[in-house]
């Protein structure tokens, strides 16, 4: 039964990750990734995280835990690349990593012992590479911007 639980969490995390504007689509792989780089607790968490910044307090809030217990496992995550923390308005505040640019980027700029990077960087190769579903939602998710379009270096037009 715990394999439905760790299974359901991982489902939320992605249906999570998947409103961002990049979004996050597809199952085989991207789940892989998301078990390498979340725990089950983490993925329950992360789920449920708002879209903004928020404080420890908020969070707190929202995941119905107490600060005191959440700050070291946000503070993980934060170390991980999967939660990027900021200080704004004098408050630290946290928000969910998307997948590009964001916790794909961070957590390969992290050389940890416990995570074999060269694995997820194959993972990362495969899923927005060689997988349909990545590059399918480009094309579709984003109207008018395109995270893959060409710019012009002006000073090389003639006059």
């Amino acid at each position: 039964m715990g394999h439905l639980t760790a299974k359901s969490a991982y489902m939320s995390l992605q249906q999570r990750l998947n409103k961002m504007p990049v979004g996050a689509p597809g199952t085989g792989t991207l789940y892989e990734i998301l078990k390498l780089m979340f725990t089950e607790d983490e993925a329950r968490m992360a789920a449920q995280f708002p879209m903004k910044f928020s404080t420890i307090g908020a969070l707190s809030r929202k995941l119905n835990e107490s600060e005191t217990t959440l700050q070291p496992k946000v503070d993980a995550m934060c170390e991980k690349g999967v939660v990027l923390d900021l200080f704004l308005g004098g408050k630290r505040r946290y928000m969910l990593n998307p997948t590009v640019v964001g916790f794909f980027e961070f957590s390969m700029m992290r050389v940890r012992d416990e995570m074999d990077q060269k694995h997820l960087a194959k993972l990362y190769h495969r899923y927005m590479l060689e997988e349909p579903d990545f590059i399918a939602s480009m094309n579709t998710r984003t109207a008018e911007t395109s995270l893959f379009r060409a710019l012009v270096h002006e000073e090389t037009l003639p006059d």
